[in-house]
């Protein structure tokens, strides 16, 4: 082997390694721009995962509110009907007590005089 190829031989060689050489950085970058990415999208995955279990929560919190209301207005319904079916008795009832009181404290009256 003569000396010139010799040299152009060693210069491929020099090449070829710095070549490996920033393959490998490029590599190394590239890895860990993939773990950071990775790192991202456990931690995204992680607060998916709690916003679905607040969702949960929070779903099922109104249904049991909303069950809750609907129980109350019919509870209260069922008051307003009665109310109106005992309001009648009781305007009679206040007016024959009334009607007693007054004959009461007129009785009283001319007892006295």
């Amino acid at each position: 082997m003569n000396p010139s190829e010799y040299e152009k031989m060693k210069e491929d060689l020099k090449a070829l390694n710095l070549e490996e050489k920033q393959k490998l950085v490029k590599d190394a970058q590239i890895e860990e721009a993939m773990q950071k990415l990775r790192d991202e999208i456990d931690e995204q995955i992680q607060k998916n995962e709690e916003l679905k279990t607040k969702y949960k929560s929070t779903k099922a919190d109104l249904h049991k509110t909303g069950f809750l209301k609907s129980e109350q207005l019919k509870a209260n319904l069922k008051q307003y009907h009665r109310t109106k079916e005992l309001s009648p008795i009781w305007t009679k009832m206040r007016a024959t007590l009334s009607s007693s009181s007054a004959r009461l404290i007129l009785q009283k009256l001319q007892k006295r005089n």
